[in-house]
């Protein structure tokens, strides 16, 4: 067995549309699920989806992925489904929505971690893709982090405070997952509906010690086809990038590309 276990949190029913999140169409070749397993290929890992609203759907258009049943789907949250993987308390767990999609680094970056536990956050979530709503600014599960580590995580914080977004996939290490594992029954009855958020405030409550780790706008929920559109394309110099690996009668001179940020710190070493 793999010492990695990667769970896809896909229990629940989409808040919007029928279609089970994980199958809704990310290109025209491509949904949810295709692209998670896609980028998640190259790893050796255990991937299990944790399955409840139309199990057999996504069973039937993905055979090959081993399942775990959430029984009271329609009416616990993604702690239940959580607490339904089996934590296995000697490997390293990670768990991730289901309606997001993301590139294989960002699971490389949170194993990395030495924290009890690891989560993966945006710093440049206000402006990540065009035109995004003040309301979907103000539900938004946010994060304070002072020092690398977790202070503060819900989405009650006021967005006017410095801020990152969480970005639905965490990372739980041995301790994390024994200290899970030795409370179960009392969390499957404490927190049935609660949310990652939620819960994650409570661990941190109890001591253990929650890194964020910032995915720099390496990934997308499906609430905005502007999100997913800027997360396929990424920025002009990345498509470039990306073509140049697929053109067969055009070529791509080799580019080296920074962001703004990466100029103002290094302006000298870049130029050389």
């Amino acid at each position: 067995m793999k010492n990695l276990n990667i769970y896809i949190l896909g229990a629940g029913k989409p808040k919007y549309g029928l279609w089970n999140s994980s199958l809704r169409a990310v290109t025209k070749t491509k949904r949810v699920l295709d692209w998670q397993l896609e980028e998640l290929s190259g790893i050796e890992a255990n991937i299990v989806f944790i399955a409840g609203y139309q199990l057999e759907n996504v069973a039937k258009k993905f055979p090959n992925l081993i399942f775990k049943f959430n029984p009271k789907w329609a009416e616990s949250g993604p702690v239940f489904s959580l607490l339904k993987s089996d934590i296995n308390d000697k490997s390293t767990n990670i768990y991730s929505y289901g309606d997001i999609v993301y590139r294989k680094a960002i699971i490389k970056k949170l194993i990395k971690s030495d924290s009890d536990i690891s989560i993966a956050i945006d710093k440049g979530w206000e402006t990540r893709y065009k035109k995004r709503s003040e309301n979907d600014l103000l539900r938004s599960e946010k994060v304070i982090v002072k020092n690398f580590q977790v202070k503060q995580i819900g989405t009650n914080i006021p967005i006017n405070q410095d801020t990152s977004e969480f970005a639905g996939i965490i990372c739980l290490k041995s301790k994390a997952s024994k200290f899970i594992k030795s409370n179960f029954k009392e969390f499957e009855n404490e927190f049935a509906d609660s949310s990652l958020p939620e819960f994650l405030t409570y661990l941190m409550a109890s001591g253990l010690t929650i890194e964020a780790i910032d995915i720099e706008g390496k990934w997308a929920e499906l609430n905005s086809s502007n999100d997913l559109i800027q997360f396929i394309f990424g920025t002009k110099a990345e498509t470039l990038k990306e073509l140049s690996k697929i053109l067969k009668l055009s070529k791509i001179k080799k580019q080296y590309f920074f962001n703004i940020n990466e100029w103002n710190k290094n302006k000298n070493q870049i130029l050389k």
